[in-house]
């Protein structure tokens, strides 16, 4: 199922930069390996905003993340 993980949306409402940097790295790379550039580069500034400590704009990412999400199911659905 697509989504956004729910341990980042919890380590990101509980302002755990660590855990959001570290969920940040792993989705990195799990989006480069399938070729969703636009996943992934929100991935990365997870990660880069977990490792600087600065989440004021992470909920506005996941957010978008879970938006890019929602366009690709329904778009599967229209394919499938």
């Amino acid at each position: 199922m697509m989504r956004v993980p729910p341990n980042l949306i919890g380590a990101v409402s509980a302002g755990d930069a660590a855990t959001v940097r570290s969920i940040g790295h792993d989705l990195k790379a799990s989006f480069g390996q399938t070729g969703a550039a636009r996943l992934q580069a929100m991935a990365i500034e997870l990660e880069t905003m977990g490792g600087q400590g600065q989440l004021s704009e992470a909920a506005e990412i996941v957010s978008s993340m879970a938006s890019v999400f929602t366009a690709l199911k329904e778009r599967i659905q229209e394919e499938g």
